[in-house]
C-alpha cells in the first residue's frame, strides 16, 4: 500500500513520540523519514527498525571527543547524531569525523543534507562498506546500508552531484508500517466517558 509523504511524516512523528522521544525530536524524525522516502529510500523501515531497537535498549546521544563520536556505553541514536551533525556543520567541514556504533545509519542522511545546505559543500559518508554522497537537494548511495554501522566516516568536499529522481509517495513494507502504527497508538489519549459522549454528538454544556 502506498502513502503520501504527508501521511508518512505524520505517522513517523507520532511513532517517534510514542517511542519516548520528545515532541521536538519526534518532529525531526517525521521530517527525516519524509525526506528519505522522497529520495526513494526506505525511511519508514529505518525508523521502524530504530524504534524497535530503542524499545529493547536505550539508544544514546553521542559523546563528542574531538573527531571521535561514540556512546559511553551502548549504541548511538541516529536522530541524536544527526541533529548534532547538522548543528555543528560549520565546524565539521575541515575535519574527518568518525561516528562509532550507530544503528540504522540511513536516518543520518537527511541531517547530512541539512549540513550540506549550511556548509555549501557535499557530505561524503563511508558507512562500513557502503558509501553516500549527500547534498542539499538529494542523495546518492552505493552499497547496502547495515542496520548497525560499526563506524560512519564523515567528510565534506566539493564535486559534481546529480540528485536522484524524487518520489511523491512511499510504499513501506506492511510490517514496518504496522510497527509505526503500534508506536503512534501510544500517543492517543484513552477514551473517557465524556469524550465518548462528545464523540457521539452530545454536548457537555447548555445550548441556547
Amino acid at each position: 500500500m502506498s502513502f503520501s509523504l504527508n501521511e508518512v511524516e505524520a505517522m513517523a512523528k507520532n511513532a517517534a513520540r510514542g517511542g519516548h522521544y520528545s515532541w521536538a525530536m519526534a518532529k525531526e524524525a517525521g521530517r527525516a523519514t519524509r525526506w528519505l522516502c522522497a529520495q526513494g529510500q526506505d525511511g519508514c523501515g529505518a525508523l521502524a527498525g530504530m524504534l524497535r531497537v530503542q524499545e529493547a535498549e536505550k539508544l544514546l546521544p553521542p559523546s563528542v571527543r574531538g573527531e571521535e563520536w561514540r556512546a559511553d556505553t551502548g549504541k548511538l541514536c541516529p536522530l541524536s547524531v544527526g541533529t548534532a551533525a547538522s548543528d555543528r556543520a560549520a565546524s565539521l567541514t575541515g575535519q574527518v569525523t568518525v561516528v562509532h556504533g550507530v544503528v540504522f545509519p540511513l536516518l543520518l542522511m537527511p541531517f547530512f543534507s541539512s549540513a550540506s545546505r549550511v556548509s555549501g559543500q557535499i557530505v561524503f559518508a563511508q558507512v562500513d562498506e557502503a558509501k553516500a554522497k549527500v547534498a542539499a537537494d538529494g542523495i546518492r548511495l552505493q552499497g547496502a546500508f547495515p542496520d548497525e554501522a560499526s563506524q560512519v566516516i564523515i567528510t565534506f568536499g566539493s564535486g559534481n552531484f546529480e540528485p536522484a529522481e524524487k518520489h511523491t509517495r512511499a510504499i513501506p513494507r506492511d510490517e514496518d508500517w504496522l510497527s509505526l502504527k503500534f508506536f503512534a497508538h501510544r500517543t492517543y489519549a484513552p477514551a473517557t466517558e465524556e469524550s465518548r459522549r462528545l464523540g457521539a454528538g452530545e454536548s457537555g454544556g447548555s445550548r441556547n
